[in-house]
């Protein structure tokens, strides 16, 4: 040990001895005081010491009394800690949040979005264009859509709460009666936060969605609004003729079935009928009624008070359904016979219900071409915009399924077994299936499709295409439903769907679409799109008519997805792999297929930087997944893309949580996606004039990707690597660290033990102090490429704003902290601390440890991955430094000070969770033994507390219940000498201090390293 840290560790030690402190200081800022002491000796630089402050800190705790009554952190004074710990940092995540956003001023936005709908009446030369090419330019702009990957760590309370405040922050008020409400609504935030977390149901999470849906719902109508009134100012004469369509919205929670068994058929009917009973119940009314009361006419004014009945009539129908959908029992219908009555019911009022909007539409077009006031015909056109974009849908339904149960259902009919290339799958599989698109007569179904078959239906793809029937027979025949696969391949998957849809004669309801999710897609993607384009069932797919649709222009749909590409090969050249792809299919599509129709690109990436989220608020996340290049191609060569991005959950819900966000938010996608870009044309990242460069570029790509490979393993996953199976050890033991933030599994079903999903691989690696899209691969091609990475951080602005993500994570990571945690997985540690400790049964106690931790052997499993990890930090921080550049953030001041108030909330907060961990080790190995004939017997217990594994301790308080009676219990224990026979001494003095430090290390801590981190969702 150096002399710096011998002397840090006595001056911590002889502060954490103290029996009493000043009673004015909190314990948070005593812990703080601690941790400083350490930074000025040296000891808390990962540059000069292998262990992290918080470490030692945590191993002074341990050695004098830490969670012991009397001691100057006691376990109530470290609940009182990580209070106040918790308060910090989650005031701390809303001014990160207000930061992000931008400014929540109405007024301020509306100027802005004014400003961006009369360019879009313009030409490059500044000229004004006709009305019709205006309303093309002004269409589907931009898409959100909630996805089912939902990460909360916020109940509903409290992320509304985060919301109103950082809204209120960001609206620029600074006035005595708004800073009187800001404290307010922060006393409300932290007084909402008191309330436990608990995982949230799928309901709960739909519920969640339906909120901020209608957010952004009040957010468009301000923006159809402001786009009719720049209308009426530039196309006087036309402005009634145009529809006003901006922006879609679409959801696929409640029909993702990748890997998920809890959502039934009958749940994904109910969110599907909620989504309509949405529009028609609680969006319409109101707007009808406003258009009712503002028309003069009397006989258009009871025909709208009809078309009010009718919503209402269909309403109450719909509200049947959803409550027979809720309380349906499979089960108690084994027959089918409830179901067939059902079929029935809905079929015989069919013609009753609204089922599409031209229902609506029809009459508010007679009336508009009837005459009314100014103010009745502006609510009358965008009345009718609103219901020619979003129909009679709160929002579009996204259909999901995996493209392995996909290819296995085409098996199955195809009668084709055995494995296949992807080659072989798109030849042989490819060629079945035109053939039978060729003679799709033969193969249709000509049998009414009822709800008894959905019972029935035995595949995936089956129960989704028949629910999609029933839906577009029963409820809605005009919202446009598209089907994802994902993991896509090869081509076959999508034809198998394209092939299955017309057999039900859903073909023209649907937009296929591959998910290019990893790496082995995004290796394949060209020729996947090339055989897709080529088959002329799939190319008629895409462009032929949809007389469903009120939208002239069909759509070509594409989706990328940033987890486990980011997973496998790094997300810093996944997100540049994708950007290239996102420009190679462009240019193909233009030459393919023209104005025939529009290329619409859905990037599901999350809200950190492991996932595609750029830190840099709205701007820098979405020109992380729509580089300003492609736009200012896109505009060259006159095609129309619409660019669609994920919104998933948890963090995403909270900045969506009020319509004053939500405005923020498509202000600056508008104002961003209408941009003029031509500028990125001369960034040296594009210019494939500059070959040499490229070449470089190229290579360091390939050699991120290689080295990260060699972590990864996603070309054999049948053969990991060493260093791969180490990895996934480290993952699998703290994934505990991770509450079950969402309703889908960690795990996939029937996937290996290591087969981990990417959003908890880099939600574990982020609650270890690392951050995942640092590690492994940048570093290596720093190395092998040492003049690239400087050449493209000073000449590129594309470059830079990737890099940023990656400096931004090193900012708050320190891999000194993970090697922590390996440290108190380590014999060698246990058995230092057992020599230097007098109390003969301390140490006996610490050797206990030290035998366990050989037996596991989880230490030395994956030290070398932390060594790595730790390089590769140390290997970047010391390039930036090389570098130099005179707009690095760590620069500016405030930035600065930022980033090292964050840094000092988290070691507290790890500190205390090493702490936490090491005094679960030291009341672990107290359990007395157990007789034999319980559920777990004395080892299997210990071994799974000290693998923070809960199933261990509700083992062990079943097995030691509290309570008078156990001398008469006829099965023989053997209990510490300090415990007597009654178990309530043991649930006292061990079982609940298990639990409570169980409780800090897998729920307390980790909420405040989400608030301060993000939840990776």
């Amino acid at each position: 040990m150096s002399t710096a840290t011998q002397t840090a560790t006595q001056t911590a030690t002889q502060t954490a001895t103290q029996e009493e402190r000043d009673v004015t200081q909190s314990e948070l800022d005593w812990l703080y005081g601690q941790l400083e002491s350490m930074e000025r000796a040296g000891t808390g630089s990962p540059a000069q010491s292998v262990k992290h402050g918080s470490f030692l800190v945590a191993r002074d705790l341990l050695a004098n009394g830490f969670g012991e009554a009397g001691k100057i952190l006691s376990i109530d004074g470290i609940k009182r800690a990580l209070s106040d710990l918790g308060d910090q940092s989650l005031l701390g995540r809303v001014q990160e949040d207000t930061d992000y956003i931008g400014t929540t001023d109405p007024e301020v936005n509306k100027k802005k979005l004014r400003t961006i709908i009369r360019g879009l009446t313009r030409n490059d030369a500044g000229e004004k264009i006709p009305a019709k090419e205006f309303e093309k330019k002004l269409r589907n702009l931009y898409g959100t859509v909630l996805t089912g990957h939902p990460v909360f760590s916020k109940n509903e309370k409290t992320s509304g709460k985060i919301s109103e405040l950082f809204t209120l922050l960001g609206s620029g008020k600074n006035d005595d009666q708004t800073q009187e409400l800001i404290k307010i609504k922060q006393k409300e935030l932290l007084e909402a936060a008191r309330e436990p977390f608990k995982q949230l149901t799928l309901d709960e999470e739909h519920a969640m969605s339906l909120k901020a849906m209608e957010n952004i719902h009040d957010a468009l109508g301000i923006v159809e609004n402001i786009a009719i009134e720049v209308a009426q100012e530039e196309y006087r004469d036309e402005w009634q003729n145009i529809n006003y369509s901006p922006a879609t919205i679409a959801t696929w929670l409640g029909y993702d079935w990748d890997g998920r068994t809890d959502i039934t058929w009958q749940k994904a009917m109910e969110f599907r009928l909620t989504l309509q009973r949405k529009m028609l119940g609680e969006d319409l009314p109101q707007r009808f009624e406003q258009l009712k009361n503002t028309l003069g006419d009397e006989a258009q004014k009871s025909e709208v008070g009809r078309l009010i009945d009718k919503i209402s009539d269909t309403v109450a129908k719909v509200d049947g359904h959803i409550e027979f959908l809720k309380n349906y029992n499979p089960d108690e219908d084994p027959s089918g016979e409830i179901l067939l009555a059902w079929d029935d019911q809905v079929s015989a009022e069919r013609e009753e219900r609204i089922t599409h909007p031209s229902v609506l539409i029809d009459p508010l077009q007679k009336i508009l071409e009837g005459g009314t006031n100014p103010e009745a015909t502006k609510l009358l056109v965008h009345m009718r915009s609103r219901l020619t974009n979003h129909g009679i849908s709160y929002a579009q339904s996204h259909f999901r399924a995996n493209s392995a149960v996909v290819n296995s259902a085409a098996a199955e009919e195809l009668n084709l077994r055995g494995k296949y290339s992807d080659k072989e799958m798109d030849t042989v599989f490819g060629g079945k299936i035109t053939k039978c698109m060729d003679n799709i007569g033969e193969y249709k179904e000509t049998d009414e499709v009822k709800y008894v078959h959905l019972k029935d239906a035995n595949t995936v793809i089956s129960k989704q295409h028949l629910m999609i029937r029933k839906i577009t027979d029963d409820f809605d025949s005009h919202s446009p439903i598209r089907y994802l696969v994902a993991e896509t391949h090869n081509a076959t998957p999508l034809l198998y769907v394209l092939y299955h849809a017309q057999k039900l004669d859903i073909d023209k309801h649907i937009h296929t679409c591959p998910l290019i999710e990893d790496k082995k897609g995004i290796d394949n993607f060209k020729k996947i799109m090339g055989r897709l384009y080529r088959n002329t069932h799939y190319l008629d797919h895409m462009v032929g008519e949809r007389k469903h649709s009120l939208q002239a222009l069909m759509q070509t749909c594409i989706q990328f997805g940033y987890s486990d590409s980011g997973r496998q090969i790094g997300q810093f050249v996944a997100g540049a792999n994708i950007n290239r792809l996102a420009r190679w299919v462009l240019k193909f599509h233009d030459d393919a297929v023209k104005d025939q129709a529009e290329l619409v690109l859905f990037h599901t990436h999350g809200e950190k930087d492991a996932r595609g989220g750029h830190p840099g608020g709205v701007v820098g996340r979405l020109s992380y997944i729509a580089s300003r290049y492609f736009l200012y191609l896109a505009k060259k060569l006159g095609a129309k893309v619409k660019i669609e991005e994920s919104r998933q959950g948890g963090d995403s819900y909270i900045r969506l949580g009020t319509p004053e966000a939500c405005l923020s938010d498509i202000t600056q996608t508008l104002e961003y996606v209408t941009g003029d870009h031509s500028d990125a044309r001369h960034d040296i990242y594009y210019d494939e004039s500059q070959k040499e460069e490229h070449a470089g570029l190229q290579a360091f790509f390939a050699s991120a990707a290689t080295k990260r490979m060699e972590l990864t393993s996603p070309d054999d996953p049948n053969k990991p690597s060493t260093l791969s199976k180490m990895y996934n050890k480290m993952i699998l033991m703290f994934k505990a660290f991770i509450p079950r933030t969402g309703s889908r599994p960690a795990q996939r079903k029937g996937g290996g033990e290591t087969d981990v999903r990417a959003i908890p691989q880099a939600a574990t690696i982020t609650q270890l102090g690392s951050a995942d899209i640092v590690n492994f691969g940048i570093p290596h091609a720093m190395k092998e490429n040492p003049n690239v990475h400087e050449k493209f951080m000073r000449k590129s602005p594309e470059y830079q704003l990737r890099m940023a993500m990656v400096n931004s994570a090193m900012d708050i990571s320190d891999p000194a902290l993970l090697d922590a945690y390996g440290e108190v997985y380590s014999p060698g540690f246990w058995e230092k601390i057992a020599r230097l400790e007098n109390d003969q049964h301390k140490k006996e106690n610490y050797r206990h440890i030290t035998n366990y931790m050989q037996k596991f052997g989880d230490y030395a499993a994956y030290s070398e991955v932390i060594t790595e990890i730790f390089r590769d930090h140390e290997d970047l921080q010391s390039k930036r430094q090389e570098l130099d550049l005179p707009d690095d953030p760590l620069k500016d001041e405030k930035y600065r000070s930022a980033v090292e108030q964050k840094n000092k909330k988290r070691d507290a907060a790890h500190c205390i969770r090493l702490a936490s961990i090491m005094k679960l080790f030291e009341y672990a190995v107290k359990i007395p033994d157990i007789a034999p004939g319980e559920e777990m017997d004395r080892e299997t217990i210990i071994d799974k507390i000290m693998h923070l594994d809960m199933e261990g301790l509700r083992a062990l308080k079943q097995i030691f219940k509290a309570s008078n009676d156990n001398v008469q219990s006829t099965k023989r224990y053997a209990p510490l000498k300090s415990i007597q026979s009654d178990y309530r001494h043991l649930q006292q003095e061990v079982i609940q201090p298990i639990e409570e430090f169980m409780d800090i290390v897998k729920n307390q801590v980790p909420h405040i390293i989400m608030d301060l981190n993000g939840c990776v969702g």
